[in-house]
């Protein structure tokens, strides 16, 4: 479950960083399957469905680009 999770987590921090205008790179990794793992469809199909919802609520609130400025 831990994994999911932080699964989850990467995704949303990588929407909200293109939203704040951040560049991203994809890059390849090694995937090894394990025949023995199982996935409770249900569940995880309504946490995407939550994470994505988040999303759609969740606004940068300072852009990239005013990051480090100090204010007047």
């Amino acid at each position: 479950m831990t994994e999911a999770i932080h699964a989850r987590a990467a995704r949303e921090l990588l929407v909200l960083a293109e939203r704040a205008g951040l560049r991203t790179h994809e890059v390849a990794v090694d995937w090894m399957d394990d025949p023995d793992s199982s996935v409770d469809l249900l569940a995880t199909a309504l946490a995407y469905l939550r994470g994505i919802a988040r999303l759609h609520r969740t606004r940068p609130v300072l852009p990239v680009t005013e990051l480090g400025k100090v204010p007047a």
